[in-house]
């Protein structure tokens, strides 16, 4: 549900338009997949305005992102990276990983994106998650205990 819960206020104030990875298509819609059902809210998105894939830009004003498919959390989550930033929403966390016992999710998937997407960054390069504090793909290669290796 704090994946999509925002989606119709924001499309509605801003104007913004909703981009997704396909794979992620149907949480928008599934309560059971995006677990508000769970939360008896039952929670359903406007429908993706368009789909984003590993290598595509976003560009918002000035400021071009571009997309890493980082699989694990869920099968379509993505990472937007910048000139020395990326928006990593759930995969990774100041010393920490993202959760993996929900519908759909994979650990072993979402080690390996860690390892081969993430970790592949520059060191210096700081990572703003969906939840706490930023870090940066260096501390978190020194740091982090659940992605040794």
């Amino acid at each position: 549900g704090d994946h999509i819960a925002g989606n119709a206020t924001i499309i509605r104030e801003t104007g913004a338009k909703l981009l997704i990875h396909p794979l992620d298509e149907p949480y928008l819609r599934d309560p059971t997949l995006n677990l508000s059902a769970f939360l008896g809210a039952r929670l359903e998105s406007p429908p993706a305005d368009g789909f984003l894939e590993e290598g595509d830009e976003v560009t918002v004003d000035d400021i071009h992102l571009r997309v890493l498919h980082t699989p694990g959390h869920t099968p379509g989550h993505i990472t937007l990276v910048g000139e020395n930033l990326a928006f990593v929403g759930d995969v990774i966390f100041y010393e920490g990983i993202g959760r993996t016992d929900f519908p759909r999710s994979d650990h072993n998937q979402l080690l390996q994106t860690i390892r081969t997407k993430i970790y592949t960054l520059p060191d210096e390069m700081n990572l703003l998650p969906g939840h706490g504090p930023e870090t940066t793909v260096g501390h978190e290669k020194r740091h982090n205990p659940f992605v040794r290796g």
